[in-house]
């Protein structure tokens, strides 16, 4: 019998309470776990305007945030803190609202003089979301710019030190995911926020420009990094992201919200020095109503639900299982209908193979 709406399925998928200790082949593979760090960056790092009120929350950052969990956002810090809890107090967000890629050297200075163990560095975007396509930063000065920023690092870090980079988020899905969204574009136009990109009168041509730009810069960054034993690039993980409007905050339609904090801390730190390394003890769960609402305790992270989307499943939602870093899940229905959420892939669905089940769908269990 299929469940009324309503109906509450607990689900404890990937989440056994129980601790989870390094393994030696991982931890070989991995180096020393960090007993401080910094991060280097602009207002995404400082979560500008992610929830609830203008300006930095440097709390619910991706990189350096200590609301974890009750902001859904596992921070790098705060994974490090589960796996070494040396590392508690101490970690600096030396990032600055509206800082480009040119104050990076000075921002590395700081996290030198923290003798930083760990440091990521998430910059770009002031430079290519500028007034207008012909005052974004060209490409030989942006990468002149963070060589010197990353010179700084090197010389100056501790010989055991490592960096982490970020690329630039796509400034070009920001604009086709909410350009038809009135109330994003009146802030955009009133706070004349990244006009090469977001403005009215911007033609298709010139979008394509500030994009290209944007992949020549993320260019610039991978090479930099690559010259360093020590640096890790994120093989353009973020910039390949397509993100959706709850990833976007609704204060001011640019910057990540909160949920899009924690997909930022999730794909960043699956790029990162430590992502072999197995999570530390996870203690919540999921609860998934038949509509498809989906509500989180405990560590386990929210990563949207079809009430949230503004889907209304065609069968009762039954069964869910989780991804198993825990970053995602998927809900199934009743008709064998599959949504995914965070990190969770689509591989396809029963309605869309045009196949009924003779019987009502019960659940979904991961291959692994």
């Amino acid at each position: 019998m299929l469940r009324a709406l309503g109906t509450l399925i607990a689900v404890m998928a990937a989440f056994t309470g129980i601790a989870c200790v390094p393994t030696a082949s991982a931890l070989a593979q991995s180096p020393t776990l960090p007993n401080s760090m910094a991060a280097i960056g602009d207002s995404i790092t400082q979560a500008y305007d992610d929830c609830c009120s203008l300006g930095s929350h440097p709390q619910d950052s991706w990189s350096t945030g200590s609301s974890y969990p009750g902001s859904g956002i596992n921070s790098h810090y705060e994974r490090l803190v589960a796996l070494n809890g040396s590392i508690f107090g101490h970690s600096y967000n030396d990032s600055v609202p509206g800082a480009t890629v040119a104050s990076t050297k000075s921002q590395a200075q700081i996290a030198v003089q923290q003798r930083a163990q760990y440091v990521t560095v998430l910059i770009g975007a002031n430079d290519v979301c500028t007034d207008s396509v012909s005052s974004m930063t060209p490409t030989t000065e942006f990468q002149s710019d963070f060589q010197a920023a990353m010179s700084v690092l090197e010389g100056g870090l501790p010989p055991t030190a490592h960096i982490f980079v970020s690329s630039i988020p796509n400034i070009y899905q920001l604009w086709t995911v909410l350009h038809d969204n009135p109330n994003a574009e009146a802030v955009w136009s009133a706070a004349q926020i990244c006009q090469s990109m977001l403005s009215p009168s911007d033609t298709e041509a010139q979008r394509q420009q500030v994009l290209a730009q944007e992949q020549a810069d993320n260019s610039a960054m991978a090479q930099v990094c690559q010259q360093y034993a020590n640096c890790k690039w994120d093989n353009d993980s973020i910039f390949d992201y397509q993100f959706s409007a709850n990833d976007v905050s609704t204060i001011d339609y640019f910057h990540p919200s909160q949920m899009g904090q924690s997909v930022l801390a999730d794909l960043t730190w699956n790029s990162s020095w430590w992502s072999t390394l197995p999570p530390a003890a996870a203690h919540g769960y999921w609860l998934v109503g038949a509509d498809g609402g989906v509500f989180n305790f405990g560590d386990a992270a929210y990563y949207g639900s079809l009430p949230g989307e503004h889907v209304s499943p065609t069968e009762p939602v039954v069964g869910m299982a989780a991804t198993p870093d825990g970053a995602g899940y998927w809900l199934v229905g009743a008709d064998g209908g599959v949504f995914n959420f965070g990190d969770a892939a689509y591989y396809r669905s029963l309605p869309g193979e045009h196949v009924s089940p003779t019987e009502p769908v019960v659940g979904a269990v991961i291959a692994r």
